[in-house]
């Protein structure tokens, strides 16, 4: 709150993001609780419920506001672009993982030409090794969550009977588990991660502050703005939006939409048996 009482622009600007992200919030989880309750009455409509013509004209009620709620991320990632504000100050687990990184990797090149002792190499290069462990153990574990799936669907053993809702279900059993196993384990190597980096930045001060003491002098490295990255990935952004864009006022255009609609329906009755 400091940077707001500094920079009105600043506080301006956060204040607009804020309530644009709380309205699209708000907004997709009503689009999500609407989409729930067509599907239940759906469902609960006859014996097959799941007809094309039923899902379409249960799912054209809710049409209005699920349009209002794609329209409405577009128009807050524009309000992103148009009222940036800067989120350096972010503290605890919702800082980027990155910007401690970064703050390390700024750290060593200080260091350059400072004489260290043996301990003070060994704890650092410890850490490092630490998070190399940890990523390593992250990346096979998902590697093998992995493979343990996709041999799953290759077996045509699981999917060789007539009850589709069964071997979907079994599928899911499998999936759903493996992929908030592999959520959870990215979790707690991301803030095993940042307690190594913030161990690591910790005793790259205390380095920097016994040189100083030493009459050595730490090198001072030049403020990196980041204007020429983020005029980059602005441009990305704003490309990939356009773009984006074009292809949806295309597909409403050429009636795209409407096919992709009749496609969602056959796979739901056809090829999972929904109904």
């Amino acid at each position: 709150m400091k940077e707001c009482k500094n920079d009105g622009i600043l506080c301006r600007n956060r204040k607009i993001n804020l309530w644009a992200e709380l309205f699209v919030t708000v907004l997709l989880l009503v689009c999500g609780v609407l989409l729930i309750i067509s599907c239940v009455d759906i469902y609960l409509d006859g014996a097959h419920p799941f007809t094309p013509e039923s899902i379409k004209a249960h799912f054209l009620r809710i049409a209005a506001p699920i349009f209002v709620g794609i329209f409405s991320v577009v128009a807050a990632f524009v309000l992103s672009v148009v009222f940036p504000y800067e989120s350096s100050g972010t503290k605890g687990l919702f800082r980027p993982l990155f910007y401690d990184r970064n703050i390390v990797t700024r750290g060593r090149a200080r260091l350059e030409g400072i004489a260290t002792s043996f301990e003070e190499q060994s704890e650092l290069a410890l850490e490092r090794k630490r998070r190399r462990i940890l990523i390593s153990v992250f990346l096979g574990v998902c590697a093998l969550l992995c493979a343990i799936c996709v041999a799953y669907f290759l077996d045509a053993d699981n999917f060789g009977t007539e009850n589709y809702n069964r071997d979907v279900i079994q599928a899911l059993m499998l999936v759903l588990p493996a992929a908030f196993a592999a959520l959870s384990l990215a979790f707690a190597v991301g803030s095993l991660l940042r307690a190594s980096l913030r161990r690591e930045n910790e005793a790259l001060r205390r380095i920097m502050a016994d040189a100083i003491k030493r009459g050595e002098r730490p090198a001072v490295l030049k403020k990196d703005s980041g204007k020429g990255d983020s005029r980059s990935v602005l441009i990305a952004r704003v490309a990939i939006a356009v773009i984006a864009l074009a292809f949806v006022v295309l597909g409403i255009f050429n009636k795209g939409i409407s096919d992709v609609l009749g496609k969602a329906i056959r796979i739901c009755t056809e090829c999972i048996g929904l109904g």
